[in-house]
């Protein structure tokens, strides 16, 4: 199978992988993905490549881009963390003339982070344009392809009423409902996602034959056609949110040699500095505009402990920022006091500038890339609420549920990549629940998280009996609670690459 791409009036004709890779970066056009983040996002759920899949497609559009006639390479290698979308020449001389304008109008000046801000409004309005035309054209292609989507379902629908539906069509037909439910959420019919992914969950073979899968299936085909015969949900702003704006960085330090260094290369990573050279300045830029990250030097005239204690405030009121220190001094004293308090790194400050924008990159994206679907299961509606809350701002998809007697139902409908269970529930405990979930193949690798107003040592034992990953005591300590859902999902991640390097 092919696809079509025109780019300057010429037809390139790209495979499917080298249109997914494509519709990524273009839809991101500021963001490193790295390999392993693109085959979650590019290859179906039913493939297993290794990472040098990657390289070897984004090789094949790049040599379909320069044999169309393209200048530059679109897709640039970020080394040691991966691949973005390649500022066009274009752009990067428009940059340059609009912080040539300014500068001479300031006599020469330095330009600070805030009479910058006009300058990325204009980068931003014309990088927001044309994200929204390829937004567009891509919707336009998407729904010209989703006749041959329903075909596929059609034919499995027929088959399946007269007993004669074998193993490769439902394989197609669930391999084409899984790519839906991607596709329709990324172009703005979130409604059409969930819908597919139910389609997904009854052509899976342990469903599929069930009483009445077909007429529930013919349902919800005749309801995605009807979701797509409307317009997208999401307003143009919201089609690219996030896409063509720079990420912030608030760097707390008086050594402006080092900041200055940081800020001249922060323009290749996508990122724009801000510089706070005391503690009350960067209260007075984090909390009524909360940068995407911060950089705190340890290292200055103010003392090591109000430098500290301003950390252990951040990392109270607003742990969705990750934090990352930077220090003159390498002592192991320091770097616990930090990691303690949830940082998300320690920085030598003799490193190059290039080093730290670099770490500070892969946080960011790390941060803003958590996308983990989670399941919290709690009778309590209020707790659940505040959970919400509390792990959204984190980029994690919730789902709560406060009646654990259609646990499994929506288990399978939602397909957590971790669970949260309240231990003590009206009908099936946390721990029934765990034991049914380690008990299932599909299932029996996941996080568990058990939520407990209880310490007592038997307590204890049955969770993990059960089959228990790590327990939180409620009250719930939001840094705590983040901070063990991610080291569970970072284990998680690791244990899947050793898995398929093994193989």
């Amino acid at each position: 199978d092919t696809t079509e791409v025109i780019y300057g009036e010429k037809v390139l004709h790209l495979t499917p992988k080298e249109y997914n890779l494509l519709e990524l970066f273009l839809r991101n056009p500021r963001r490193i993905f790295s390999r392993g983040a693109i085959l979650d996002r590019v290859w179906s759920a039913g493939e297993f490549p290794q990472e040098e899949a990657v390289t070897a497609h984004i090789k094949g559009l790049r040599q379909k881009l320069k044999a169309a006639g393209m200048k530059v390479d679109l897709v640039e290698t970020v080394y040691g963390l991966g691949y973005r979308l390649k500022s066009l020449p274009e752009e990067i001389d428009n940059q340059k003339n609009s912080h040539k304008t300014t500068e001479n109008a300031k006599s020469q000046e330095t330009v600070s982070a805030e009479s910058s801000q006009p300058i990325d409004e204009v980068d931003n309005n014309l990088a927001r344009t044309k994200v929204l035309s390829v937004v567009a054209e891509i919707r336009e292609n998407f729904q010209a392809t989703f006749t041959e989507n329903v075909e596929i379902f059609s034919r499995a629908i027929a088959s399946l009423e007269i007993g004669t539906l074998d193993n490769k069509l439902r394989q197609e037909a669930q391999d084409k409902a899984h790519k839906l439910v991607g596709s329709l959420g990324s172009l703005g019919w979130p409604k059409g996602s969930e819908v597919a992914r139910q389609l997904e969950h009854l052509f899976k073979v342990e469903n599929i034959l069930n009483p009445g899968a077909a007429p529930q299936i013919e349902v919800l085909v005749h309801l995605l056609q009807h979701i797509l015969d409307r317009p997208p949900a999401e307003s143009d702003n919201e089609a690219v949110s996030g896409v063509a704006k720079y990420r912030r960085v608030l760097i707390i330090d008086d050594d402006t040699l080092l900041s200055d260094r940081i800020k001249i290369e922060a323009s290749d990573w996508g990122l724009r500095v801000e510089l706070a050279n005391s503690l009350q300045v960067a209260r007075n830029l984090i909390f009524p505009q909360p940068p995407d990250a911060i950089l705190l030097d340890l290292s200055s005239p103010e003392t090591k402990e109000n430098r500290l204690a301003f950390l252990a405030e951040i990392r109270r009121q607003k742990p969705e920022i990750p934090v990352m220190v930077v220090s003159e001094q390498n002592l192991l004293s320091d770097r616990i006091e930090v990691a303690r308090l949830g940082t998300s790194g320690f920085l030598s400050k003799s490193i190059p500038p290039v080093d730290i924008l670099k770490a500070v990159a892969l946080v960011i994206d790390q941060t803003s890339a958590a996308e983990a679907k989670v399941m919290v299961v709690d009778d309590d509606v209020h707790l659940l609420a505040a959970l919400k809350m509390i792990l959204q701002p984190w980029g994690f998809q919730i789902t709560t549920l406060d009646d654990p007697e259609i646990f499994w139902e929506v288990l399978e409908t939602t397909s957590p990549d971790l669970l949260i269970l309240d231990v003590e529930m009206p009908g099936y405990s946390g721990i029934q629940l765990c034991l049914a979930v380690r008990n299932d193949w599909r299932w029996s690798q996941i996080p568990v998280l058990f939520l407990t107003a209880h310490s007592e040592s038997e307590i204890v034992r049955q969770m993990f009996v059960a089959g228990a990953d790590d327990y939180i005591n409620k009250p719930i300590v939001e840094p705590e609670l983040i901070a063990r859902i991610l080291n569970r999902l970072e284990r998680m991640q690791l244990r899947h690459k050793l898995g398929q390097t093994q193989r």
